[in-house]
């Protein structure tokens, strides 16, 4: 009975890992929403509202003439790039439409970015959808600042646009400075934990059986200083000035992984010492 009652602690503590698995999401999840722009998280300032990007566009009928939704004028980048991100909805658009912005230039030197894309933030107008972000980027001059943005919508096919929530930001640089994203670092994290679990349940599985006592301990020990190592990355992580959610990605995922293998490793060498004395208590009555 007492064996039956301690082969039962590796389900609580695998019970117990998923739940830190399941802490590592929704720690992540929330550092993500208290983030707020995720353009800023990425490295880009905010310049401000565009604030004539909340009106409605509608064609009945289909035309390559643009229709204006924001002019501005002497927008104060300051920096080589720039993009303008928010939110929009269409519905019933035939055919593909695209919203453009063109980078505007003293002297007269004038630049386009188009939605004309497949998915994503830049993909292009067709059909109905519900709010989605989207972004226009521009990889400009780095000895000039653009004198006016001039920001379009194309409907070739007629349909309906509507925006919101759209900001003006600039960067000196378009490579994001996160080690990943959150998403990754979602899938990431759980990836892991499932890891630890399995190897978890390897090293039980092998301790059931006497044998490979060797492999058995040293996968508890090679989980125990991967979490190790993960704990002490998160504070370097943070100190770099890393999103919230990189470094809440390898605190949790090294809490995990050291205390499942902090629990589980006097468990399964206990389990390996009492083969070890059956063995032994055998030999004795077997002389």
């Amino acid at each position: 009975m007492k064996t039956r009652g301690k082969a039962g602690r590796l389900p609580l503590i695998q019970f117990f890992a998923v739940a830190g698995c399941l802490a590592v999401v929704g720690a992540q999840e929330n550092e993500e929403e208290k983030a707020g722009d995720q353009f800023e998280a990425m490295g880009w300032t905010a310049i401000g509202e565009v604030e004539a990007m909340s009106s409605d566009v509608e064609r009945d009928t289909g035309s390559q003439a643009p229709v204006r939704v924001a002019t501005l004028e002497n927008p104060e980048i300051t920096q080589p790039n720039h993009l303008v991100a928010g939110m929009i909805r269409h519905e019933e658009v035939a055919g593909a439409g695209y919203v453009e912005m063109w980078t505007i230039y003293e002297g007269g030197g004038r630049y386009f970015s188009r939605t004309l894309g497949d998915f994503g933030p830049m993909a292009k107008l067709s059909g109905s959808s519900d709010w989605r972000p989207l972004m226009l980027p521009f990889r400009g001059l780095a000895d000039q600042s653009p004198e006016r943005l001039e920001i379009n919508v194309v409907l070739p096919g007629g349909g309906k646009v509507e925006f919101r929530d759209f900001r003006l930001y600039e960067s000196a640089s378009t490579e994001d400075p996160r080690w990943w994203s959150s998403k990754s670092g979602i899938m990431g994290g759980m990836i892991v934990c499932a890891a630890v679990l399995i190897l978890l349940g390897l090293g039980w599985a092998l301790s059931t059986t006497g044998r490979a006592r060797g492999l058995a301990l040293g996968i508890l020990v090679l989980v125990g200083v991967g979490g190790l190592i993960s704990l002490v990355a998160s504070p370097v992580a943070a100190v770099m000035g890393q999103a919230g959610w990189v470094w809440l990605t390898l605190l949790n995922v090294g809490l995990v992984a050291i205390i499942a293998a902090g629990v589980g490793f006097p468990l399964i060498r206990r389990t390996y010492l009492k083969h070890e004395l059956r063995r032994i208590a055998a030999a004795d009555r077997n002389p």
